[in-house]
């Protein structure tokens, strides 16, 4: 990063504070967190670790309205916070304002009062922004976090169900080649066969690309070998939100909103130049010279359309921000109801699987093998868009946090 100079010359440093005001991105709730270059995030393993499945148990009374591949070598052991707090140090456009920002902060202009009250607002203005750019960038890595995590899940579950497809083949061709006509074939096998190599080939390109995209979001060596494993709670609970507090507290804290009441508390004559800077950096906001339209509120100074404008430009957001946190609420609770209804259906075909087993061993029964392994594959099915289901309420939940302003002050290191 260059380094900026403010000379005792006017023009010339405003010019500079100029530069330093119009850096690209927005956060300053103390985002002063660093990059953690020296030491690896997560844990070696010498193999991959087993998976787990989701813990639903607390979901048996959720009310649900009427209407409504296996492989071998180290991984690199993650968990949320680890990829949520590594992401949010990283950033590089959050890093290089706050750098900016400490550099405005340190000169001294004790001789150009304006100048000096300006390049206290814009340094102020950056450290904001860098605060909402670390939110987004922890974001970010925990949706990637969460949906390697299902990749990695569907790994699992595409070898099992092909590992009961060559099984079902194989006793197909059997029945066949002793003039058993069978109903479903072994053509229709074979084709389920090349489906799951189709779906093994993609899995293996999910998890590539969200390997090396968190591991850039994390400040990871893009040559590391070793992948991430994803290291999750399973266990799904229902506690309800309360709407009405997730709201207060996003309002409160929230970056970009009081990146807005900070402008507001800080104008005056002398950092009116520091405020309108900072307003033309803003998504949105036109970048406004000197002489300014003072019809924007309908004063006839430009201090007083300026705090018009502010006040009106903080209402707007706060209600924009306010619904968005409603509907990242209802979003969590809509996606626990998909996980009820998905491991109802999973209790579903596994209770017709344990009866089919049964009644196969009854005198007479004409349940055959290839029903058996048919059921066995209908519930791997279920379990799968189980884990997809709860992977999405995971997401729903990062994205609560999101909307709230929450996941930089989660980080010890970014508050």
């Amino acid at each position: 990063m260059r380094r900026v100079t403010l000379v005792h010359a006017g023009a010339t440093a405003f010019v500079v504070l100029m530069a330093g005001c119009i850096s690209p991105g927005p956060a300053r709730q103390s985002s002063n967190c660093r990059e953690q270059r020296p030491s690896p995030v997560g844990e070696l393993v010498n193999s991959r670790p087993a998976s787990s499945s989701p813990d639903v148990a607390a979901l048996a009374s959720h009310q649900i309205p009427a209407d409504g591949l296996s492989e071998s070598g180290s991984y690199r052991v993650l968990k949320p916070h680890d990829a949520q707090c590594a992401a949010a140090a990283h950033c590089p456009v959050a890093n290089a304002l706050w750098y900016e920002s400490e550099i405005v902060a340190s000169q001294s202009l004790k001789h150009h009062p304006a100048l000096q009250r300006s390049a206290e607002v814009c340094g102020e203005a950056m450290a904001y922004r860098a605060a909402d750019q670390r939110n987004r960038a922890a974001a970010q890595a925990l949706e990637l976090f969460y949906l390697l995590a299902e990749a990695e899940a569907n790994r699992d579950f595409v070898t099992r169900s092909k590992t009961q497809i060559d099984a079902m083949l194989e006793e197909v061709r059997e029945l066949e080649s002793r003039g058993i006509r069978v109903e479903r074939g072994a053509a229709e096998f074979q084709r389920q066969q090349l489906e799951l190599l189709d779906r093994q080939s993609e899995l293996q390109l999910s998890l590539a690309q969200a390997n090396s995209r968190l591991r850039q979001l994390m400040g990871l060596s893009f040559d590391e070998p070793t992948p991430i494993w994803p290291e999750i709670d399973w266990k799904v609970g229902v506690e309800p939100i309360d709407v009405h507090a997730a709201v207060s507290d996003g309002l409160y804290r929230r970056a970009d909103l009081n990146l807005l009441r900070m402008l507001i508390q800080s104008l005056d004559a002398d950092s009116l130049d520091g405020v309108r800077l900072s307003l033309s950096t803003m998504t949105g906001m036109p970048g406004v010279p000197r002489a300014a339209n003072y019809l924007l509120c309908g004063s006839g100074d430009e201090l007083g359309s300026r705090r018009c404008q502010l006040n009106d430009l903080l209402t707007r957001q706060e209600l924009a921000a306010a619904e968005e946190i409603r509907q990242a609420a209802f979003a969590i609770e809509i996606r626990l109801q998909q996980v009820a209804v998905a491991k109802r259906m999973v209790d579903h075909f596994r209770d017709q699987l344990q009866m089919q087993r049964l009644l196969r061993e009854r005198p007479g029964s004409t349940l055959t093998a290839l029903d058996i392994a048919a059921a066995d594959l209908k519930l791997l099915d279920t379990q799968r868009q189980l884990v997809h289901q709860v992977m999405a309420l995971r997401i729903a939940q990062v994205k609560l946090k999101e909307a709230q302003g929450l996941l930089v002050f989660e980080c010890s290191d970014c508050r």
